[in-house]
């Protein structure tokens, strides 16, 4: 079960989302460092979400960092049918829940482009 989100910043410039701290060894390729960590408790309400909807944690992970990304990289547009069975489930179960995950995505972005941005200033 997810507790917090983890978002780690590599050396090569990528951007990872993470369920879990372990699971970081198998994305990062072995000459790569990571140079930066967040880690942002779950919303309230994500657990609960989870528990009623299991199969839904990984896809969950994969649009978490797919809306990150869009919101990260200047010019790039969300594909609305992206995760779209996920959406709807969130909104359905609930919308101030689904709001909150998409504000910490934008928010999580500005933090990273902040890094990206860091070495040109």
């Amino acid at each position: 079960m997810i507790k917090r989100i983890h978002i780690a910043l590599t050396d090569q410039k990528k951007v990872l989302c993470l369920a879990r701290a372990s699971d970081l060894p198998g994305l990062v390729q072995e000459d790569e460092m990571v140079i930066r960590d967040w880690f942002y408790n779950i919303p309230r309400g994500l657990e609960s979400f989870l528990k009623q909807n299991p199969n839904e944690e990984k896809f969950f992970i994969k649009a978490f960092a797919y809306w990150v990304l869009c919101k990260t990289v200047p010019g790039m547009e969300e594909n609305q049918n992206q995760y779209g069975l996920l959406k709807r489930k969130l909104s359905e179960f609930s919308k101030q829940l689904f709001r909150q995950l998409r504000n910490l995505a934008a928010r999580i972005a500005l933090q990273v482009r902040g890094e990206f941005f860091k070495e040109f200033v």
